[in-house]
C-alpha cells in the first residue's frame, strides 16, 4: 500500500507542503502503531493500516522536494559564484565529466543543496574537492524528441540524484581537497587502481568493456553504449544479482575456510556486499540486488525461510523509502524488478517447453532465463525507449 501511494502521487504528481507531509507521516505512523490496541476488529484493522500506509506513500513523494528560501540553493538564478564539495564520483564521459556539487554557500550567503555541473574532461576533479564556481543557474525542463515527440523528464532524473539546479557554463577552480568521507574517498581510491590496471591492459573501448562487466562502469563505451542497447545486451554490463551473488559465494567461502563463527560471518558478508554495492556506484540494478541479498541473508541469520516474493517487496519498499521516484522514474529500477519477477513467476510457465530444445551447454536453462526476462520487460521497453 506504500507503494501505491508513491505511485498515485508520482502519477497525479502531488507535492504536499513538508509541515504538512510530516504531520501526515506522524499521525499515519501513531495510528499504526496504536489502532491495534484499541479492540476493534482485525479486518478494520487492516484496512486502518492499509489505508494509512497509502498515505504515507503520498506524502513521502511531497518530501523529495525542496522548498524555496533563502537557505536552499535552488532559490537562486542567472549568474553566480559557488562554494561547495563535489560529494559523489565524478561521471567521467568520453567529451565531458559530470559532478554533483554540495553547495556550501551562494554568493557568500550560506546555502545547503545540490548543483549539477557539466564540464571539460580536463582539468579533473574528484570526490571530496572543494570548489568554486562561477556559472549560471538554471531549473532543469523536460527535454521533448522532436522526431518522436517522446518527452524525457531530464529535471526528475536530476531529482532521483537529489538535485534541482543545473549550473550552465561553470568554470570551476578547485580549493581544497579530502573533504568527502574517509570510508567513500577509501572506496573509490580502490576503484581508481582497479581502473588503472584494466588500462594497462586493454585499449579503449575494450578496458571500459572490461570495467562494465566488472563493476557496471559505461563512461568510455561511447557508441558502444548505442550498439548494446539496440541489440538488447545492456545488461552484460549492467551490474545485478549475478555480481553479488559472485560477491557473497566468495566472502562465504573465505568466512567458512577462516572458521568465522555464523553469526559473524553474516555481519561480514552483508557489509562486503553493501561495500561493492557503494564501489559500483549504486545503481538502481545493483541496490536492488544488494537488498535482496541481505535480506536472504538475514532470513538464514533468524532461521526463518525467505519468499522471493516477501523478498522483493521488501527491497522495492526500502529503495521508495529511501527515494521515493526510483519508482515511477527509474527505468533502470523497473527493468531490474520486472526481469527478477519473470524469473521467478513466467519461467515456470515456460518450463514446459523446454523439453523441445536439446540440453546442450545449458541451451535449456539460458533460454528459459532469457525468455522470460524478455517477456517481463517488453511492455516496458516499448513505453519508455520505443524500440523491440
Amino acid at each position: 500500500c506504500f507503494l501505491v501511494g508513491v505511485t498515485v502521487a508520482s502519477f497525479l504528481e502531488i507535492k504536499l507542503e513538508p509541515t504538512v507531509a510530516w504531520s501526515v507521516i506522524g499521525g499515519g505512523i501513531a495510528t499504526v502503531l496504536f489502532i491495534n490496541k484499541l479492540g476493534v476488529g482485525k479486518l478494520f484493522v487492516a484496512l486502518v493500516v492499509m489505508i494509512t500506509c497509502l498515505t504515507i506513500g503520498v506524502a513521502r513523494y511531497g518530501l523529495v522536494f525542496p522548498r524555496d528560501s533563502p537557505g536552499r540553493v535552488e532559490y537562486y538564478e542567472g549568474s553566480v559564484e559557488l562554494t561547495g564539495i563535489i560529494d559523489t564520483e565524478p561521471d567521467i564521459r568520453l567529451d565531458s565529466v559530470r559532478y554533483i556539487v554540495s553547495a556550501l554557500d551562494v554568493d557568500g550567503v550560506p546555502v545547503s543543496g545540490r548543483v549539477y555541473a557539466k564540464n571539460s574532461r580536463y582539468p579533473q576533479y574528484v570526490y571530496g574537492d572543494r570548489v568554486q564556481i562561477k556559472c549560471r543557474f538554471a531549473r532543469p525542463e523536460p527535454i521533448v524528441d522532436e522526431l518522436t515527440g517522446q518527452t524525457f523528464r531530464y529535471d526528475l532524473y536530476l531529482a532521483l540524484q537529489k538535485v534541482f539546479v543545473v549550473c550552465n557554463q561553470p568554470q570551476i577552480t578547485r580549493v581544497a581537497s579530502g573533504e568527502g568521507g574517509i570510508i567513500f574517498s577509501f572506496i573509490l581510491k580502490g576503484k581508481k587502481a582497479l581502473a588503472e590496471k584494466i588500462s594497462d591492459l586493454w585499449p579503449e573501448p575494450e578496458a571500459s568493456f572490461m570495467a562494465g562487466l566488472l563493476y557496471g562502469y559505461r563512461g568510455g563505451l561511447g557508441d558502444l553504449n548505442d550498439l548494446f542497447s539496440r541489440t538488447g545486451v545492456t545488461h552484460i554490463v549492467a551490474v545485478s544479482g549475478f555480481n553479488i551473488s559472485v560477491i557473497a559465494t566468495i566472502l562465504i567461502t573465505a568466512a567458512t575456510y577462516a572458521c568465522v563463527p555464523r553469526q559473524k560471518a553474516f555481519w561480514l558478508v552483508s557489509l562486503g556486499i553493501v561495500g561493492f554495492v557503494i564501489f559500483t556506484g549504486a545503481s538502481a540494478s545493483v541496490v536492488r540486488a544488494g537488498v535482496m541479498g541481505i535480506i536472504a541473508l538475514l532470513s538464514k541469520h533468524v532461521g526463518r525461510s525467505s519468499r522471493i516474493g516477501n523478498v522483493m517487496l521488501t527491497a522495492a519498499t526500502v529503495m521508495v523509502l529511501q527515494n521515493p521516484l526510483v519508482l515511477w522514474y527509474d527505468a533502470g529500477f523497473q527493468l531490474s524488478f520486472l526481469s527478477t519477477l519473470g524469473l521467478v513467476y513466467v519461467s515456470p510457465l515456460l518450463e514446459k517447453f523446454q523439453k523441445y530444445l536439446p540440453n546442450v551447454l545449458g541451451l535449456q536453462e539460458s533460454l528459459l532465463s532469457t525468455m522470460s526476462a524478455i517477456i517481463s520487460t517488453l511492455p516496458l521497453i516499448l513505453y519508455q525507449f520505443g524500440r523491440l
